[in-house]
């Protein structure tokens, strides 16, 4: 049984061939909603994806696009929402020689250690969409002009420089007893 994925989108491999497709999804509000949710963000106002799918030789089937997604992140800086349009590449690898996951362990073939499963003659696109949208976002989102200032110390740190303390200052004091 597979688990609920918030962005299913399947492609049958029977319908792409080794001359490869055109592939494009885009993802419903209630999808965004839940994406949203997932990668922990304010709000996934959209997401779309296209490219090519191909199959080669030994079955196995290569998935190569672009995904853009129009999104709200917490500044870390100034802890507020903003908006940002994030475009990243989109790469997926399908082999009939990868186990199932849900079904027990991976098992993979020599050339299948990077590979996702083809399960029942489908490959799901929308997951690795997902997970690439994931890969894109920035851990430590900063608004573009957002600066940090430390809250507890002065803006001219040149006025209350430390002096410098001389650390063989405590063996003079030793030195003259």
């Amino acid at each position: 049984m597979q688990p609920e994925l918030e962005f299913s989108r399947t492609l049958k491999v029977d319908s792409v061939s080794s001359s490869g497709r055109d592939w494009s999804v885009t993802a419903k509000p209630e999808e965004c909603q839940a994406l949203a949710e997932r990668f922990s963000l304010p709000a996934l106002h959209s997401l779309t994806a296209k490219g090519q799918v191909w199959r080669l030789a030994d079955g196995s089937v290569r998935l190569e696009g672009v995904l853009t997604a129009n999104l709200d992140q917490i500044c870390v800086v100034t802890l507020e929402p903003f908006t940002s349009t994030i475009t990243a590449e989109v790469e997926g690898f399908f082999s009939p020689h990868a186990s199932d996951p849900v079904e027990g362990e991976l098992v993979f073939g020599p050339d299948d250690e990077c590979a996702d499963p083809i399960i029942n003659g489908r490959i799901e696109i929308g997951e690795v969409i997902a997970e690439d949208l994931s890969l894109a976002l920035d851990p430590f989102p900063r608004r573009e002009g957002a600066v940090f200032t430390p809250q507890n110390q002065p803006l001219d740190a040149e006025d209350t420089v430390p002096e410098k303390v001389n650390p063989f200052a405590a063996l003079k004091v030793l030195q003259k007893k």
